[in-house]
């Protein structure tokens, strides 16, 4: 009797570890950072087709310029505003983590790569 109990519980257990929700993976939580945060200038795929990108004059993802740039350089713009010091991109100040910039940097990455 003991032994189907201890069975029982073990199932049961694995059961509600089985039905708890997954946490959002960097990949998500990067894309709805985006979303909220940059989208609207550099638009949803980030090829700067908005209207806040030409009158700006916002690069692409896509571009030489952004492409070129180390992973570290993009995280360093999004969250510190580059070598230009862009008050628009300094989210470090806006409450993003060094963990979601560089995150974040590599979401922007693959966004250039994209056609």
């Amino acid at each position: 009797m003991s032994t189907i109990r201890v069975l029982l519980a073990g199932l049961t257990a694995l059961l509600f570890i089985l039905t708890l929700p997954r946490p959002a993976s960097a990949a998500d939580d990067s894309a709805q950072i985006y979303k909220v945060r940059c989208a609207a200038c550099h638009g949803v795929d980030g090829h700067a087709g908005t209207p806040m990108a030409r009158k700006q004059n916002i690069h692409s993802f896509a571009s030489a310029a952004v492409q070129k740039k180390s992973t570290d350089e993009l995280a360093d713009c999004i969250l510190n505003g580059g070598k230009e010091r862009r008050a628009s991109h300094t989210f470090a100040t806006k409450g993003l983590s060094v963990e979601q910039g560089a995150s974040l940097a590599a979401y922007v990455r693959q966004l250039g790569r994209r056609k």
